[in-house]
């Protein structure tokens, strides 16, 4: 099966699981799950996975990336726990500022919210 994306995809909050979803026509293709902790906004990224049949599309930065700008639009933190999310968000300072944990972990050090 040879995976193609076009321009129906769609990032979206699905509160009542907790996840960030990743839809394609109405297909699932990947998901974001997320921890809150407090008010007003700090969510944990515990996993990240997209489906096996889409991987390597860029479609998991393409999620998390929408994440960031959800939680960065409702003046919220993320605390990364997920290797891809510590991944992402190392490659992207653009989104140092929704980080509330780089300066202790060990991949995210060096980086400063700004």
């Amino acid at each position: 099966m040879t995976a193609r994306i076009t321009a129906d995809q769609a990032v979206f909050d699905v509160q009542e699981r907790s996840r960030f979803e990743l839809r394609m026509d109405g297909e699932l293709l990947g998901f974001c799950d997320y921890e809150p902790r407090r008010l007003p906004v700090r969510l944990v990224f515990p996993h990240v996975e997209v489906n096996p049949a889409y991987r390597r599309l860029g479609l998991g930065t393409r999620l998390v990336r929408a994440a960031a700008l959800d939680v960065r639009a409702r003046g919220g933190l993320i605390d990364p726990v997920c290797t891809f999310a510590k991944a992402f968000f190392k490659n992207h300072p653009e989104f140092n500022d929704v980080l509330s944990v780089a300066a202790v972990d060990p991949l995210l050090a060096g980086l400063k919210r700004t």
